[in-house]
């Protein structure tokens, strides 16, 4: 079994550029998402594509590495966040789900191509609701 180190190098090498490629030419720039979280030692913004969950008044996000995810760990220092959906941004709060079952999520939000690919490099789900300033 591969360790966080290889399952990470995975994510950042195959993983994060086939979701970008795919976000590009399958999508275009307008359907484009990402979460911006403050640095939880420099206090620089620091964006991460992720896939669409925008439901309503909430943006649900399930990690791929759990508590080890860089934003996980900016969330948990600064809830406060924005979430790029298409040309808009929106301001809001993370929230960091413990009791949720996040595969039943995945099932939930519908993202098949999004939901696959986290599912073969993630080594721990979480899931994370944020809930949307009105």
């Amino acid at each position: 079994m591969a360790d966080h180190r290889t399952l990470s190098a995975c994510a950042s090498l195959i993983h994060l550029p086939i979701k970008r490629a795919f976000g590009r030419a399958a999508c275009g720039r307008a359907r484009r998402r990402l979460i911006e979280t403050t640095g939880r030692t420099t206090g620089i913004a620091r964006r991460v594509p992720v896939g669409n969950g925008l439901r309503g008044a909430h943006f649900w996000i399930v990690t791929e590495h759990g508590y080890g995810a860089d934003y996980v760990k900016n969330i948990q220092r600064q809830p406060r966040m924005r979430v790029k959906v298409g040309h808009h941004w929106h301001h809001g709060t993370a929230h960091i789900l413990r009791d949720d079952d996040p595969l039943a999520r995945l099932h939930w939000l519908q993202r098949p191509v999004n939901d696959g690919l986290l599912l073969l490099v993630g080594t721990q789900q979480l899931t994370i609701r944020v809930d949307l300033d009105r």
